[in-house]
């Protein structure tokens, strides 16, 4: 069961993460108007 951990350095393998960078591009690219 993978645990949250808010200190340190996060490692996916062993931490419940979330790639970000894919969400904040699309948000941008909403909010810009490009679909």
């Amino acid at each position: 069961m993978r645990k949250f951990h808010s200190y340190g350095p996060v490692d996916c393998k062993y931490h419940f993460c979330v790639s970000r960078k894919e969400i904040v591009e699309r948000w941008s690219n909403q909010l810009i108007g490009i679909i």
